[in-house]
Protein backbone atom coordinates (compact mmCIF):
# COMPACT_ATOMS: atom_id res chain seq x y z
CA UNK A 1 0.00 0.00 0.00
CA UNK A 2 1.64 3.31 -0.99
CA UNK A 3 1.08 6.11 1.60
CA UNK A 4 1.15 9.76 0.45
CA UNK A 5 3.27 12.09 2.11
CA UNK A 6 2.85 16.17 2.28
CA UNK A 7 4.54 17.07 5.39
CA UNK A 8 7.68 18.53 4.70
CA UNK A 9 9.39 17.84 7.55
CA UNK A 10 8.62 14.25 7.62
CA UNK A 11 9.46 14.18 3.92
CA UNK A 12 12.81 15.41 4.83
CA UNK A 13 13.18 13.00 7.66
CA UNK A 14 12.83 10.11 4.97
CA UNK A 15 15.21 11.50 2.82
CA UNK A 16 18.02 11.67 5.67
CA UNK A 17 16.72 8.36 6.84
CA UNK A 18 17.79 6.77 3.18
CA UNK A 19 21.02 8.17 2.69
CA UNK A 20 22.23 7.51 6.36
CA UNK A 21 21.15 3.44 5.73
CA UNK A 22 23.03 4.24 2.58
CA UNK A 23 26.38 5.49 3.49
CA UNK A 24 26.29 4.69 7.58
CA UNK A 25 25.48 6.95 10.13
CA UNK A 26 28.89 7.26 11.29
CA UNK A 27 31.28 9.42 10.00
CA UNK A 28 34.54 7.15 9.34
CA UNK A 29 31.72 5.25 7.10
CA UNK A 30 30.89 8.23 4.82
CA UNK A 31 34.82 8.75 4.97
CA UNK A 32 35.68 5.71 3.53
CA UNK A 33 32.51 6.25 1.09
CA UNK A 34 33.91 9.33 0.04
CA UNK A 35 37.36 8.32 -0.24
CA UNK A 36 36.34 5.78 -2.89
CA UNK A 37 35.14 8.18 -5.13
CA UNK A 38 38.32 10.18 -4.70
CA UNK A 39 40.38 6.99 -5.59
CA UNK A 40 38.42 6.97 -8.98
CA UNK A 41 39.60 9.93 -10.32
CA UNK A 42 38.10 12.51 -12.29
CA UNK A 43 35.04 10.99 -13.80
CA UNK A 44 33.35 14.08 -15.82
CA UNK A 45 35.25 15.02 -19.10
CA UNK A 46 36.83 18.55 -19.09
CA UNK A 47 33.55 19.20 -21.19
CA UNK A 48 31.38 17.86 -18.86
CA UNK A 49 32.76 19.80 -15.93
CA UNK A 50 32.21 22.73 -17.78
CA UNK A 51 28.59 22.03 -18.38
CA UNK A 52 28.30 21.51 -15.21
CA UNK A 53 29.43 24.65 -13.66
CA UNK A 54 28.57 26.87 -17.24
CA UNK A 55 25.82 30.13 -16.81
CA UNK A 56 22.26 29.70 -17.04
CA UNK A 57 20.52 31.29 -20.23
CA UNK A 58 17.28 32.67 -21.22
CA UNK A 59 17.07 29.66 -23.53
CA UNK A 60 17.52 27.11 -20.63
CA UNK A 61 14.63 28.26 -18.60
CA UNK A 62 12.69 28.81 -21.51
CA UNK A 63 13.17 25.47 -22.48
CA UNK A 64 12.89 23.89 -18.67
CA UNK A 65 9.83 25.44 -18.19
CA UNK A 66 8.18 24.27 -20.85
CA UNK A 67 9.14 20.80 -19.87
CA UNK A 68 6.59 21.35 -16.56
CA UNK A 69 3.30 19.69 -16.74
CA UNK A 70 0.95 22.48 -17.29
CA UNK A 71 -1.17 22.24 -14.54
CA UNK A 72 2.01 22.21 -12.04
CA UNK A 73 2.17 25.26 -9.50
CA UNK A 74 4.79 25.98 -6.45
CA UNK A 75 1.52 26.19 -3.74
CA UNK A 76 -2.30 25.73 -4.43
CA UNK A 77 -2.77 29.32 -4.37
CA UNK A 78 -0.13 30.58 -7.20
CA UNK A 79 -0.55 30.75 -11.07
CA UNK A 80 -0.05 27.00 -12.39
CA UNK A 81 3.06 26.97 -14.86
CA UNK A 82 0.55 26.90 -17.77
CA UNK A 83 -0.28 30.19 -17.08
CA UNK A 84 3.47 30.86 -17.33
CA UNK A 85 3.63 29.31 -20.90
CA UNK A 86 0.46 30.97 -22.00
CA UNK A 87 1.70 34.49 -20.78
CA UNK A 88 5.35 34.13 -22.09
CA UNK A 89 5.19 36.70 -24.14
CA UNK A 90 4.08 39.15 -21.43
CA UNK A 91 5.68 38.09 -17.91
CA UNK A 92 8.35 36.04 -19.83
CA UNK A 93 11.09 38.56 -19.48
CA UNK A 94 10.31 38.93 -15.87
CA UNK A 95 9.96 35.34 -15.07
CA UNK A 96 13.19 34.80 -16.66
CA UNK A 97 14.96 37.67 -15.03
CA UNK A 98 13.61 36.38 -11.57
CA UNK A 99 14.47 32.64 -12.57
CA UNK A 100 18.63 33.41 -13.01
CA UNK A 101 18.71 36.17 -10.14
CA UNK A 102 17.87 32.86 -7.84
CA UNK A 103 20.24 30.66 -9.35
CA UNK A 104 22.98 32.55 -9.15
CA UNK A 105 22.44 34.61 -5.92
CA UNK A 106 20.41 31.66 -4.47
CA UNK A 107 17.62 34.88 -3.29
CA UNK A 108 14.05 34.82 -5.43
CA UNK A 109 13.44 38.57 -6.25
CA UNK A 110 10.05 39.71 -5.17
Amino acid sequence: MTVWQNDPDIIANMFVRYYEDLVGRNVSNRVGVFSCFIRQGPILSKLHQNTLIASYSEKDVKISMFQINSIKSSDPDDYSSGFYKAALEIVGKDVTTAILHFVQNGKLLK
